[in-house]
């Protein structure tokens, strides 16, 4: 349910400045308005959502359940790796984001081209993340994250040839789609006593976002636009690596 969520979420990012452009900029704050209104009677809606414990198919707890996970490892070093997990993810999406069309032109596309390849790789994390709803009930979060870490990795190095680069970047956005809603979970299960957890690591994650801009810039300066794919990739494979430590860490014991 939260890939679905998030993958409404892209759609409204999608949406929404195509509806801009139709009723004409002049009309915006008119737009916005009436969205809002639209929102307020689904808070009537709220009233009906109440913290249970459930089962999957599996027969693991849900996120309201109570099976902790996070043994022989504490608590606090457990969150560290999820917030990082987070950060360079966030990182690496907004890197993606922001320095694709630069990257492409640099390496020979047109501008009109590197747009288009940048938009394509939004649109990539939406389908994404509706393509991961009906695996994720067969599959682990953590089998999943990793598997998209591990996806993200190869595409940013494929990135690094300019002939499959936009469709490399297509697949970046594939892969790094379930990260971030399906970690969720995960969280829950791992840290069940820790109620914040969830927001805490949110919150921090937001750091990446926030820094990846200068920090990508000033690495960018010193290694060149060519080096985006391999800095990324850097990070991507940073994020592998907590994956595999945390899939490690919240193993019950009885499964180790």
């Amino acid at each position: 349910m939260l890939n679905i969520l998030n993958a409404h979420f892209g759609v409204g990012a999608i949406l929404g400045p195509a509806l801009i452009a139709a009723v004409g900029a002049a009309h915006y704050g008119a737009v916005f308005l009436v969205f809002a209104l639209v929102t307020l009677p689904l808070m009537l809606c709220l009233g009906g959502i109440r913290r249970t414990t459930a089962r999957t198919a599996g027969g693991e707890a849900s996120p309201g359940g109570t099976r902790p996970q996070a043994r022989g490892r504490s608590l606090g070093t457990v969150l560290a790796v999820f917030v990082t997990l987070y950060v360079l993810h966030v990182a690496i999406e907004a890197g993606v984001g922001g320095w694709e069309p630069t990257h492409l032109e640099t390496v020979g596309y047109s501008a009109g081209a590197a747009a288009t390849a940048t938009s394509v790789y939004w649109l990539m994390m939406t389908v994404g993340r509706f393509l991961v709803a009906p695996i994720a009930l067969r599959f682990s979060a953590q089998s999943i994250i990793a598997v998209s870490c591990a996806g993200m990795t190869g595409c940013l190095l494929l990135a690094g040839v300019p002939g499959l680069a936009p469709y490399a970047y297509a697949g970046v956005g594939l892969f790094i789609a379930p990260i971030f809603p399906t970690g969720l979970p995960w969280l829950s299960r791992a840290a069940p006593r820790a109620r914040r957890a969830g927001a805490l690591v949110i919150a921090a994650s937001m750091v990446g976002g926030v820094a990846a801009g200068p920090v990508l810039g000033r690495a960018i300066e010193l290694s060149g636009v060519r080096a985006v794919p391999l800095l990324l990739c850097v990070l991507s494979a940073a994020c592998l690596a907590a994956t595999v430590w945390l899939i490690r860490a919240t193993r019950p014991a009885e499964d180790r």
